[in-house]
């Protein structure tokens, strides 16, 4: 139950985002349904996102509150750089290390306070400094926050930046249960262990330091992609007819001719990789027949690996190719050459935005199906944004220059086309 002594934009705020922010008290207040013991005891993590839109940047801070690990609660407040209170309020975390927070429960407030790490806390700064390079980079006259929060509402799934196998506190518990038992172990156990130890933490030893780093780097996108994998085959399990022609569709809308010459030429590596995994999961190692095969595969992977290269910007942009998340921005391409065409003949966003509404059934039913005419002037607004994106994207994608005033009269007369950087 919201407090009453919460303003009407409190009360909007924690409705929307799930909390607020109150910047006289430099307090995260977040509404508590439970009972007032459990917003004391619950499991609490807080992660600071940065989200970049061609708008502005959106700088927030996430909550998930565990009362229950099977059901936790997710809430963000977005942050405007460009805001005054809210980038002095962001500036006071990373000078103290610390986020108040106020559960809203009654019959009083609990109050806790989050402490973040000196990892954390250069994290923090770093994350302001991209936020302000990225908001340098936007005119004045360009710079729009609401649609940029909007953008973040459609794409992002606060969940997924809370993955984990063990919480901080399960972790503690979980190396004092190991401190318990491994002091119980015999002397030979123990010395035959710290070998053991000093081995494996040896392979990861500081000159392969940035290797695991950068590896730890693409774990969440390495998921996201197993994932989505998944998803794919629950949907077309037992249809090859239709993944295939999902497949095909894919990649002749999706990319240009030469992503596509790049993929085709990335197939044998990939054909070589699954084989070799089949291989190891079928292989007896007294088949000497056999391991001579998979032998030989190892070796061809590893010299087309040395002649081509392999890397994760090639393993997503391959991903990309589907509208996963994670390729490039703004939402995944369908067709927008007619609405690129408008906009290059000079039409006004407005009038393009309005083609577009009336010509993809998905942007309308968005928008609840109802007709441009009754839109309001906000979600006028944020569709104008979401065609801005999508014709930004198709003109990457097929290599053209995006239709900027600028860029309107190198169009008509058939001048150079770049993409743009």
């Amino acid at each position: 139950m919201v407090s009453s002594r919460l303003t009407k934009n409190d009360e909007l705020n924690c409705s929307r985002f799930g909390c607020t922010f109150r910047p006289r008290a430099n307090l995260m207040c977040i509404p508590w349904q439970y009972e007032s013991a459990s917003a004391h005891s619950s499991e609490m993590q807080v992660q600071i996102l940065l989200n970049e839109y061609p708008s502005a940047p959106v700088l927030s801070l996430a909550f998930q509150i565990s009362r229950t690990k099977v059901l936790p609660y997710h809430c963000y407040f977005p942050f405007d750089i460009r805001n005054e209170v809210h980038a002095k309020y962001l500036a006071e975390i990373l000078k103290t290390g610390k986020i108040y927070i106020s559960l809203l429960t009654t019959p009083r407030p609990m109050l806790r306070t989050h402490e973040i790490s000196a990892i954390g806390r250069a994290a923090v700064a770093n994350l302001l400094e991209k936020s302000l390079a990225h908001s340098n980079s936007i005119s004045e006259g360009a710079y729009d926050f609401g649609p940029a929060v909007a953008e973040f509402e459609r794409k992002v799934r606060l969940p997924d930046y809370f993955q984990c196998v063990l919480t901080g506190s399960e972790i503690r518990l979980l190396a004092e249960a190991f401190e318990r038992e491994g002091a119980k172990a015999a002397p030979d156990q123990k010395a035959h262990a710290e070998k053991i130890a000093t081995a494996l933490l040896g392979i990861f030893s500081l000159q392969h330091e940035k290797l695991v780093l950068d590896f730890m780097k693409q774990i969440p996108s390495i998921r996201q992609g197993l994932l989505f994998m998944s998803d794919l085959h629950d949907h077309f399990h037992n249809d090859f007819d239709g993944f295939k022609k999902f497949v095909v569709n894919a990649i002749a809308s999706h990319s240009s001719k030469a992503a596509n010459v790049q993929l085709e030429a990335q197939l044998p590596l990939l054909a070589l990789l699954v084989r070799f995994v089949e291989h190891i999961r079928k292989t007896d190692v007294s088949d000497q027949h056999t391991s001579a095969g998979w032998e030989a595969d190892l070796g061809e992977i590893a010299k087309r690996i040395a002649n081509e290269g392999l890397s994760f910007k090639k393993l997503k942009d391959l991903v990309s190719l589907f509208g996963f998340q994670g390729g490039p921005a703004g939402r995944p391409a369908k067709d927008y050459s007619a609405e690129y065409e408008l906009r290059a003949k000079g039409r006004k966003w407005r009038e393009v935005a309005e083609y577009a509404y009336q010509n993809h059934p998905e942007i309308r039913r968005d928008f609840g199906g109802i007709e441009f005419r009754d839109l309001t002037r906000a979600q006028r607004e944020d569709l104008m944004h979401r065609v801005r994106e999508a014709i930004r994207g198709y003109a990457k994608l097929q290599g053209k220059v995006f239709p900027s005033p600028k860029r309107i009269g190198l169009l008509a007369s058939g001048g150079e086309q770049k993409t743009p950087v």
